[in-house]
């Protein structure tokens, strides 16, 4: 492995301490809805970069099945995650076949 896989995966520490800060202390719904999907698309792509390095020189059979794997949970982890229009409390299903009907924090219907 290189040098700066330790670097990486100090990096994806931090963008998942960045994504918990700022989803539980940030109050504008707006915000959230843009920054999100960022942090989200920066937290899988560092997770699969250190899976790959950690399968390097391993088979095919193991490498793209990782990846799609890396994909679907980013794809999964968006739809689950709303946010509330009243107090910009993150929401999160509980099932992904019933959706968030009101705030879990303010009782809000507009989520």
């Amino acid at each position: 492995m290189t040098d700066n896989f330790l670097y990486i995966w100090l990096g994806w520490l931090a963008l998942n301490l960045a994504n918990f800060i700022f989803l539980r202390y940030s109050k504008n719904a707006r915000v959230k809805r843009v920054v999100y999907p960022l942090l989200l698309i920066g937290t899988n792509a560092a997770f699969l970069y250190i899976g790959l390095k950690l399968l390097e020189g391993q088979s095919d059979l193991i490498i793209y099945p990782l990846t799609v794997v890396v994909v679907v949970m980013g794809i999964l982890n968006y739809q689950r995650v709303t946010f509330c229009d009243s107090c910009g409390a993150t929401n999160n299903r509980v099932s992904m076949f019933t959706p968030v009907t009101e705030c879990s924090k303010c009782g809000s219907k507009s989520v």
